[in-house]
């Protein structure tokens, strides 16, 4: 019984970590769409996601304050580029982190 629970655990946790990953390319997708890198940068972006009964809060962080210095220059944000961080965490605990920097095609 308790190798079944366990299991049955470790399953939900499986399930719950890919569903975050999930919501983060999701998220990517939508941003790396966006004609105006300048805008996005305004602000940065708390969204709450509800999937399979579960509950996972999503953070956005346009520009992240706390990049490396050699990256910040390597690397800057612009009207038509962006440097963004997405993480998914559920009941508290951070799930998935992914970072990435869009450029707008031919502007850079």
């Amino acid at each position: 019984m308790s190798a079944l629970l366990a299991n049955t655990s470790a399953n939900a946790r499986v399930n719950r970590k890919a569903e975050a990953v999930r919501i983060s390319e999701e998220y990517m997708e939508r941003y790396r769409q966006q004609s105006d890198y300048k805008t996005l940068q305004a602000t940065d972006l708390e969204n709450t996601v509800v999937r399979g009964g579960q509950t996972y809060k999503v953070m956005t962080d346009f520009c992240p304050l706390d990049l490396a210095n050699d990256i910040k220059t390597a690397m800057p944000c612009t009207a038509s580029s962006v440097y963004i961080r997405v993480e998914v965490s559920n009941d508290g605990k951070l799930l998935q982190r992914t970072e990435t920097y869009y450029t707008a095609f031919g502007s850079e």
